[in-house]
């Protein structure tokens, strides 16, 4: 007696969810939607992908001129060495942080992608000018 109990609820409750979705409209949208979403899931992870192994090797440049900052500051006076080591000390931590960000965002929709690749970019050009500028200063 459970069992048909059961069984009529469960068979009433489909007929209602599906009624319920095609009064709506969305009737025969609802398996198409989550195959465009996880579609758009893959897509956004591939973009990912490429955007990371592309922002990595850049990373890795600034990380390089970083390096030089460090061994030209070992040429100078105590007291501008000082200064170079502290300026290089924060340049690091800067790479350090973009490198982390980059690792923290793996699953993110194509809105918050294409927010999180601008800033990104934004800050890794930052980091590009403060290298720059502080090569232009040692001169």
């Amino acid at each position: 007696m459970n069992k048909m109990i059961l069984t009529i609820s469960l068979a009433v409750l489909s007929v209602a969810v599906l009624s319920a979705v095609s009064v709506n409209g969305f009737a025969g949208r609802v398996v198409p939607d989550l195959k465009r979403t996880n579609q758009a899931k893959k897509d956004t992870s591939s973009e990912y992908q490429k955007f990371k192994q592309a922002a990595e090797l850049k990373i890795r440049d600034l990380d390089n001129d970083i390096a030089k900052l460090k061994a030209k500051a070992r040429k100078e006076g105590k007291e501008t060495q000082a200064q170079y080591n502290k300026d290089v000390a924060a340049l690091e931590k800067k790479s350090s942080d973009l490198k982390k960000e980059l690792e923290r965002e793996k699953q993110i929709d194509k809105a918050k992608f294409d927010a999180f690749k601008k800033d990104f970019d934004k800050s890794m050009e930052e980091l590009r000018k403060s290298i720059d500028d502080l090569f232009s200063n040692q001169k």
